[in-house]
């Protein structure tokens, strides 16, 4: 089974389940769904031709042991095209943002 999450106003997040007795319900995978669509932004800039995203993912992406990671920050364009980083937190998650937009205008390169 799926972690789902949702985040609040204040960006705390809280374990959703999709699930009832075991089984996928599909009208809480909506209820879920729209609650994501609401809330799905933490941070986007547009430095010149090359975007920095940050989302909440609501699914956590982890791969191993460790806090769930629920946010991602992204660049599209430039020399940093496809770098891409997980965060466990809203304030981790807006730190990386941070980051990756200083990593853009700083024309560093990333890992």
């Amino acid at each position: 089974m799926s972690d789902y999450y949702l985040i609040d106003d204040e960006g705390r997040t809280s374990r959703f389940s999709c699930y009832v007795n075991d089984r996928f319900d599909a009208r809480l995978h909506s209820v879920w769904a729209e609650c994501q669509r609401k809330r799905k932004w933490v941070a986007h800039d547009d430095i010149g031709d090359v975007n920095v995203s940050t989302i909440f993912l609501g699914i956590d992406h982890r791969a191993g042991p460790g806090p769930p990671a629920m946010f991602a920050t992204k660049i599209c364009g430039g020399p940093n095209d496809g770098h891409n980083e997980l965060h466990p937190t809203v304030d981790e998650a807006r730190a990386g943002h941070k980051a990756a937009c200083e990593m853009v205008r700083n024309g560093s390169k990333g890992d």
